[in-house]
């Protein structure tokens, strides 16, 4: 991730709560798990929580079933729970993941179904809103954590927000289907096609896996610094570089992360070849309206240094072309073609041969 959102997001847990302490007393074996159930949650809520007789029955649903289940079983069933919201400890693979126990797929469907329910009601109970808010306003930039690329829009009814993502997949870890600090606004893309069902804790042979927590502390940052301009495949005549996309920090967490999300190969294809041509010609149009046009190493360096001062933002706003230039200036300096890279970047400011003569001659 490249950064998080605010754990105050998490805090308006009581739906969560609620349901936790209905299924430890089903779980638990208690005569009538459900009597007095609305004491569960806040007194300011249970008006709103009783006006929504589809989670009372989807309660029932479960408890009828838990009635038949061995206290050998309800144990485990129990363990499973609190191991699905043992977050964020759960993200650390040495900590131990309780399993379902076999033989009751009708018990884990209704325990589904309660899940889904008590998400359903989010929005109507205003939490699903409330915790958008405060993570939007608390944004270094108004896009998307897991990706940078994709925006998030503003908390206005006029508009429809983000997915809510279950980070923890619904389809493994039901008992987490309402835990907030289970649930994060990503791009639709992220929590679409990208994620859609994969488990974030394992990997496609079912081994344990770190990763990050969305409402942490740890992050990462991205480096191009060691592409090679002039070495990757051609474009219309365009000829890319061998992109090096480095992510750096805790090198567990961003595998799983580049891994469920498609980093490196989302940003290649869709942004740094597609949009290094535009990013060029931008600049060699600013030169060519704005500077001097640069003869020297010297003097490329220091224009490419007073591009970023005055066109990129710092950030996360333009974070990819921003390491494209800061790779520019680098690889002119000390990488290993210096002198062709920099002869190639001359030749596309030069007034004569150059990007801008496009825009000139229109």
């Amino acid at each position: 991730m490249l950064f998080c959102y605010a754990v105050e997001a998490t805090h308006e847990n009581w739906l969560h709560d609620g349901l936790m302490e209905l299924l430890t007393r089903m779980f638990n074996g208690e005569d009538d798990p459900l009597s007095d159930w609305l004491e569960e949650f806040p007194a300011d809520k249970r008006d709103e929580v009783k006006k929504k007789p589809s989670l009372l029955e989807a309660l029932h649903a479960v408890a009828v079933q838990v009635v038949n289940v061995p206290a050998v079983d309800r144990v485990a069933f129990l363990a499973c729970m609190q191991a699905q919201n043992h977050i964020p400890h759960i993200f650390d693979p040495g900590v131990a993941l309780a399993e379902l126990p076999d033989g009751y797929d009708v018990l884990v469907e209704r325990i589904e179904t309660l899940f889904r329910t008590a998400f359903k009601m989010l929005t109507p109970f205003g939490i699903r809103d409330r915790q958008y808010a405060l993570i939007y306003e608390g944004l270094p930039a108004h896009i998307c954590a897991f990706c940078g690329i994709e925006p998030l829009t503003a908390p206005d009814p006029a508009i429809p927000r983000e997915s809510l993502d279950h980070y923890l997949p619904f389809a493994r870890y039901p008992f987490a289907g309402v835990n907030l600090h289970n649930l994060a606004p990503t791009g639709n893309k992220c929590n679409g096609p990208h994620k859609h069902n994969i488990d974030t804790l394992r990997d496609a042979h079912s081994v344990r896996r770190r990763c990050f927590d969305p409402f942490g502390e740890a992050t990462a940052t991205v480096s191009l610094l060691n592409s090679r301009p002039l070495e990757g495949a051609t474009e219309k005549a365009f000829k890319l570089p061998d992109w090096q996309i480095d992510l750096e920090g805790d090198a567990e967490a961003i595998a799983t992360w580049d891994a469920v999300y498609d980093i490196r190969t989302r940003y290649r294809l869709n942004i740094l070849d597609k949009e290094l041509r535009n990013w060029l010609d931008h600049f060699a149009n600013w030169v060519a309206r704005d500077a001097a046009p640069p003869t020297t190493r010297n003097e490329l360096i220091a224009l490419i240094q007073r591009y970023l001062h005055a066109y990129i933002q710092e950030g996360f706003a333009d974070f990819l072309k921003r390491q494209v230039f800061v790779m520019l200036a680098h690889q002119c300096q000390v990488g290993p073609s210096a002198n062709r890279v920099t002869t190639w970047l001359l030749t596309l400011l030069s007034p004569e041969t150059g990007a801008a003569i496009i825009e000139q001659a229109a």
